[in-house]
């Protein structure tokens, strides 16, 4: 472990959990090092149990609930991209070239090493010889070529969840700007707690590196990169690589040594104990993001880096996908602006922002399950690369209404607000992996 000090074992050095980080205070209290800091200036390192900690929850209060008519959108724009996706590799040379799904498909293939390419094709080629499969992952667009048919597919749609948003409105109208009540959040964050090793990967495997990347689809529709870092280069079963100060409880930084602070506690403090590692921050600027504000979190676990290209490609799906549904919301007399179908210009006054934040919602959460979609067709027995996904919805920008949101949120410091600490299962090559995280806000 390279972010460790030399004299101790990697193997020790990386056992975090309650009874190895015991092991490593203990064990190396007698070292030339350890002894530097002597009893009387430094008091002894007992971490919190892991057992005391936040245990992560599949489920957590904002956790994004589609509604039904929003959900069903949103699924038959995941059966169009896998569409495109799968024409893309069984007939390259038939795809039209105008099929912008298509051709971005195609780049994100190129992108792949060749192995992994080879299962991707092949699991298309297995998808188009298999009528019932082809059926479970392609719903309504399993027999037509990428846009024949695509506007009676949208359509009705998208004009089930406009009817519902006019409905809406005409019980309780919106206004295109809300008198929103301060105190504002301006700004989220995702914190990386903890990773663990439930299981170890194959004895057999070329590598056992474990590296961790991925990204965000901003409220505003961008799809920003998580840059990809190494977890750890030796996993073994029962270890924890920690992110934040939770094992070192109230003690103060400056009372610690830094083996200590770098391998057990090395974000956060005594009164931020669940400051982890920053994967990544979005603005909410109330000038340029529908409300309800959906956010899509995509973290791809891997032993090899097939993620580099992932951001842009996605972006150029997502855009296309989403000029897709311009064409048919303005058929229903809706502009959608720039930012994920935002509707702009509707007679009816805050209707554009509602149907701008059902799109939103819908796309945010297509992104995600894609992407754990495309990285199922790469994985086998013998390489871990796992995708996860977590989709968000804040209801506004009100402090008031997040914190209304309930369940037992992590303790954050004074203008934020910690969501509660989820938990995100990677598994592969004979191997589990379990990832704590949480979101902060901050006004």
């Amino acid at each position: 472990m390279t972010d460790l000090r030399t004299p101790l074992s990697r193997r020790s050095l990386f056992s975090l959990t309650a009874g190895g980080a015991s092991a490593l205070a203990v064990g190396h209290a007698l070292t030339s090092e350890a002894h530097a800091f002597a009893p009387a200036l430094r008091p002894a390192f007992k971490p919190v149990a892991e057992a005391k900690l936040p245990k992560g929850l599949l489920t957590v209060p904002g956790d994004l609930k589609l509604d039904p008519a929003v959900r069903a959108l949103a699924e038959k724009l995941l059966a169009r991209v896998k569409h495109g996706f799968t024409t893309a590799l069984t007939k390259p040379g038939e795809a039209p070239k105008s099929d912008r799904i298509v051709a971005s498909s195609l780049k994100l293939v190129d992108k792949l090493r060749p192995a992994r390419a080879a299962r991707a094709e092949s699991y298309a080629q297995k998808l188009g010889r298999s009528s019932s499969l082809k059926a479970k992952e392609l719903g309504a667009f399993a027999n037509l070529a990428p846009k024949v048919g695509l506007s009676n597919v949208f359509a009705a749609e998208l004009t089930k969840v406009h009817e519902i948003e006019r409905a809406k409105l005409k019980v309780k109208p919106r206004p295109e700007q809300p008198d929103w009540k301060a105190p504002l959040v301006k700004k989220i964050e995702f914190h990386l707690n903890s990773v663990k090793c439930i299981e170890e990967t194959d004895e057999n495997s070329e590598s056992d590196e474990i590296l961790l990347g991925g990204q965000l689809v901003e409220p505003n529709g961008n799809v920003k990169k998580i840059d990809r870092f190494k977890v750890s280069d030796d996993f073994d079963k029962g270890e924890t690589r920690n992110y934040d100060y939770s094992q070192c409880g109230t003690t103060p930084r400056e009372d610690l040594p830094d083996f200590v602070l770098s391998g057990n506690c090395p974000n956060g403090g005594p009164n931020d104990q669940y400051a982890g590692r920053k994967l990544v921050a979005s603005s909410l600027d109330l000038e340029k993001v529908p409300w309800p504000s959906t956010l899509g979190l995509v973290l791809i676990m891997g032993e090899e880096d097939d993620s580099g290209g992932f951001g842009k490609i996605l972006q150029d799906i997502y855009d296309a996908i989403k000029d897709e549904i311009d064409t048919e919301l303005k058929a229903l007399g809706v502009t959608a602006g720039a930012a994920l179908g935002a509707a702009i210009g509707s007679v009816i006054p805050g209707l554009g922002t509602a149907i701008g934040a059902a799109i939103g919602a819908a796309l945010a959460w297509l992104v995600g399950e894609f992407i754990e979609w495309f990285i199922g067709m790469l994985n086998n027995e013998d390489d871990l690369i796992q995708a996860k996904t977590w989709t968000i919805q804040l209801p506004s920008p009100e402090l008031a209404a997040i914190q209304a949101m309930g369940g037992d949120r992590l303790a954050s410091p004074a203008g934020t607000l910690a969501s509660a600490m989820k938990r995100l299962d990677f598994t592969g090559d004979g191997g589990k992996y379990r990832a704590r995280l949480h979101w902060r806000v901050s006004t």
